[in-house]
């Protein structure tokens, strides 16, 4: 999985804005909303667990947030050159929230869509077991913009 946020400091883009930066950067983008609300409710199903175990006391504000956010919630299907050869990865987006990038392979070619995403959008790959990370953790730089 690859998450793209915002560069420290700042805000995440408007969903609009993430559309028009994806189709002026890739060949080929489609937007669709099938699954995408099915995908947030169970995020948010995982994240009531959590908080019922007592793991994750900020878990109700983000819930919140999904709550709310996810009738606009869509996939963002990208890729270039997409013949025989071609890649195309689907990026999971709802407002405010952290683009999800899942199921995808490690090579170059996958690699280089993801960097290319992320340059287009000013954002970067969050690494979870990063040193940068536990910095993004500590002063919740990937909270949704107010």
């Amino acid at each position: 999985m690859a998450t793209l946020v915002p560069r420290s400091g700042r805000r995440y883009l408007d969903p609009a804005d993430v559309i028009a930066r994806m189709e002026a950067t890739f060949s080929y983008v489609e937007i669709t909303e099938e699954g995408a609300r099915d995908h947030v409710a169970a995020w948010m199903q995982q994240l009531a667990f959590v908080t019922e175990d007592g793991r994750c006391g900020d878990a109700h504000r983000l819930i919140d947030q999904l709550e709310q956010s996810q009738d606009a919630a869509c996939f963002i299907h990208f890729g270039n050159d997409l013949g025989a050869d071609g890649l195309c990865l689907s990026m999971l987006m709802i407002p405010h929230q952290p683009l999800i990038i899942e199921g995808h392979g490690t090579d170059g070619q996958t690699l280089a869509l993801i960097e290319n995403a992320a340059a287009a959008l000013g954002y970067e790959l969050f690494e979870p077991e990063s040193e940068k990370a536990a910095t993004h953790r500590d002063t919740h730089e990937y909270a949704a913009a107010a």
